[in-house]
């Protein structure tokens, strides 16, 4: 079958990898012949996102919103 048929889903490999906190990390999937597929660069990763709301010059936030790891990184 032609891939193009296939949803993005189906055409996609997922893999998970294990990574400490507060490390770089980058990407160089080979095909089994060695070729070159992709490459990410390495880079650091971003861990914790926090955004707050103030609301007409507001002395605290509205809101606050925070997604991500808020344990403290591991030794």
């Amino acid at each position: 079958m032609e891939p193009r048929s296939f949803s993005w889903r189906q055409r996609t490999l997922d893999v998970r990898l294990v990574r400490a906190a507060r490390t770089d990390w980058g990407l160089t999937p080979l095909s089994s012949s060695g070729e070159l597929l992709d490459e990410r660069p390495v880079v650091p990763r971003v861990e914790r996102i926090k955004t707050a709301i103030y609301v007409d010059r507001a002395e605290k936030p509205t809101s606050v919103i925070e997604v991500g790891n808020k344990k403290p990184p591991s030794s």
